[in-house]
């Protein structure tokens, strides 16, 4: 592994070029949440438990896609028929299937990002993302299987603070699958999180509303966990009765876990159940078929290595806040905690990597994800990978660097291989343009790729 580069900056979701905490993050008024991109492994935006404290995450976003179109402008695709791999749009409960809105901003300029830059484009797509929807940035997730990559962007307003309300604000779900972004509905959530079961569902976590991003008082539905199902049609698979939206890790195509609150279920043979109530604050997990690990405040990570076992507390745990888990069985577990920790698992004993800059003031573990023994991180201060053999930062905050704004943003991540990590970016130097200030690469191990 080979160090990329030395002078990105990221705060809580958000990644500051060069500098350190901008004070103009529009997310910043947005309510904090819970994991990665959700089922990133991390802990992100648009809902979830809110008692972890600053240790434990803060709000981030940006924007996303359209339909395969030039950089300039709204797009130019959008069908909203399934393509290869895709979903067809047709409206469903709690969803709308109308098209992209239009975006009448100026073209944008070229995009001049503080990464390496590669090539653009992923496999046949050449265009670049475009989000048409305006406002406050409230979500900005990535998820990807065999199916495609899918993103899912939010913005609102607040018409008694800073970000007025024009109509320009929505919620869009967008897919790609090789050959070019696709717009397929706009669910209409609240505090939403995008996650997925490996060819099943694609799943939205949050409440349905009329106006999406607004108040919580603007709702119209109960808060639950999503399906979006081969048809178009976003339907109610359970109702959440602790938290706005749930963090979801999907194994299978027919099996999930999520937390709600302290209670965690188990999705299997079409049915959700609760599995166990935690003592506690959970806040992410991860499994696969058969170890679970949930992980929390107060040192909590538990974990099972059959699913006829009950979860049990490991005992020793470096102290912390753990923010976020991903794991390549139980004897090769990587943990995040609130002080910018990697810490690693062998299934005897705990290792503790620091990853971050001693001097920020937002200092936890944002998201992981992994394959084939390597696990990707974001942090307030770097992104970088880890396996067996240690932790390689790929950029990181300069730690002399002054305050800048506008802030450049690391929003969530997921992959679908060491060498296929999706990764969403926030760009505020584009926010007036067509477009917006939302952006999506993927890394191929050496540098990145907008697409």
């Amino acid at each position: 592994m080979k160090s990329v580069l030395s002078s990105f900056c990221i705060v809580g979701a958000v990644v500051l070029a060069c500098g350190g905490e901008s004070t103009t993050d529009p997310m910043s008024s947005g309510e904090r949440g819970g994991t990665g991109g959700t089922a990133s492994g991390g802990v992100s935006a648009g809902g979830g438990s809110s008692g972890a404290g600053d240790d434990a995450g803060a709000p981030f976003g940006g924007s996303s896609a359209g339909g395969e179109n030039n950089d300039a402008g709204a797009p130019s695709g959008g069908s909203s028929a399934a393509g290869s791999g895709g979903v067809a749009a047709a409206a469903g409960s709690g969803g709308k299937a109308s098209g992209p809105p239009p975006d009448n901003r100026p073209p944008r300029p070229a995009w001049d990002p503080p990464i390496p830059i590669g090539e653009p484009g992923w496999e046949e797509s050449t265009s670049p993302l475009c989000e048409t929807n305006q406002g406050s940035p409230q979500a900005f997730d990535v998820w990807a299987d065999d199916r495609g990559v899918y993103t899912f962007f939010l913005t609102g307003c607040n018409p008694l603070g800073r970000d007025p309300c024009e109509g320009t604000e929505g919620a869009a779900l967008h897919h790609n699958d090789g050959t070019g972004w696709e717009w397929l509905l706009d669910p209409g959530i609240l505090a939403p999180r995008l996650s997925g079961l490996p060819g099943g569902p694609i799943v939205i976590s949050g409440q349905p509303g009329t106006q999406p991003g607004l108040q919580p008082g603007e709702a119209h539905g109960p808060a639950g966990i999503y399906f979006l199902e081969e048809d178009g049609s976003l339907t109610l698979s359970h109702p959440l009765e602790h938290d706005g939206s749930a963090e979801v890790f999907g194994v299978a195509s027919d099996r999930a876990y999520a937390l709600d609150g302290p209670e965690v279920l188990e999705y299997r043979d079409g049915v959700w159940h609760e599995l166990e109530t935690v003592e506690g604050q959970p806040l992410a997990l991860w499994a696969d078929e058969s170890t679970l690990v949930v992980v929390g405040l107060d040192q909590m990570v538990l974990m099972r290595t059959s699913p006829d076992e009950p979860l049990r507390r490991l005992e020793d745990v470096p102290a912390g806040h753990y923010t976020a888990v991903w794991g390549f069985g139980p004897d090769d577990l990587w943990l995040g905690n609130g002080v910018e920790q990697l810490i690693h698992y062998d299934g005897a004993t705990f290792e503790i990597f620091d990853v971050g800059n001693p001097d920020s003031t937002d200092k936890r573990i944002s998201a992981l994800w992994g394959d084939a023994g390597v696990v990707y991180f974001t942090t307030p201060s770097a992104f970088g990978r880890a396996d067996r053999d240690g932790v390689e930062v790929l950029f990181a905050r300069e730690p002399d660097a002054a305050r800048t704004d506008p802030y450049f943003g690391a929003v969530s991540l997921w992959g679908r291989s060491a060498n296929e990590v999706f990764l969403t970016l926030f760009d505020g130097r584009f926010t007036k343009y067509a477009c917006g200030e939302s952006f999506i690469v993927w890394f191929d191990g050496e540098e990145f790729h907008q697409f």
